[in-house]
């Protein structure tokens, strides 16, 4: 009796086998392979939002500036009326006379406004009344310039655009597309242009791990409401 009792516990208290111990490990690793993979999955996949949204807000900023600063082309605040004239006249822009310069094309435009009502166009980067947005290929990127001359300053508004990616169209007040020619616009298209059409779609890998690109597609268009209107 006593000696059965002795050999039940020590069959009790054998405590795990070799078998049972990697059978354990083995399970272990499944699991933990399984999170890791879980959680490298999801970190990948926040930096792919966080890339995306980045880049979303960053282009919607760019095309808002162009699109505002396109839209103050050819404002004369001292033209609109013949009881307060421009001092010596309207300006005149590239011969037009109306606010974008002739020799814009699909990538490049650039825009004056007398934005301090004074009669003159300031050419200082900091009167920004002279704009010119640009397409960059060697960079591929899209830059700002205010100003002329050696007072000019320059930055890049939009970054990663590859080629084809940045567009400007041209419109006249009856919605037909104005193409400019080998030299860009001619004074005469110019001083037809009611509508200016932007597009941006820039695009970045948002992780070296990830072969998925951020992208972003915009649209806007410019109705140039001061446009002309100092004759």
């Amino acid at each position: 009796m006593h000696e059965r009792m002795l050999s039940r516990r020590r069959r009790d208290e054998r405590g795990f086998t070799l078998p049972d111990m990697l059978g354990a490990m083995s399970l272990a690793i499944i699991a933990g392979t399984g999170a890791v993979t879980f959680i490298r999955s999801q970190s990948l996949a926040l930096r792919v939002q966080a890339g995306q949204t980045d880049l979303n807000d960053s282009s919607r900023g760019a095309i808002e500036l162009m699109a505002r600063e396109i839209r103050l082309a050819g404002y004369w605040p001292c033209g609109t009326s013949t009881t307060a004239p421009c001092p010596g006249g309207c300006p005149v822009v590239g011969g037009s006379g109306r606010g974008i310069f002739t020799g814009a094309t699909s990538t490049l435009i650039r825009v004056q406004a007398d934005l301090d009502g004074n009669g003159a166009i300031s050419t200082a980067a900091a009167a920004t009344e002279d704009l010119t947005f640009q397409y960059d290929a060697a960079n591929t990127k899209v830059t700002r310039t205010a100003g002329s001359g050696g007072g000019a300053a320059t930055g890049d508004i939009a970054t990663d655009v590859a080629a084809g990616s940045f567009a400007i169209r041209y419109f006249d007040g009856t919605g037909t597309e104005i193409v400019p020619g080998a030299g860009g616009l001619t004074a005469a298209q110019a001083g037809a242009i009611n509508r200016v059409a932007v597009r941006l779609e820039p695009a970045k890998a948002t992780d070296a791990r990830i072969t998925t690109q951020a992208k972003a597609s915009l649209w806007t268009n410019v109705f140039l409401d001061n446009y002309g209107k100092c004759q």
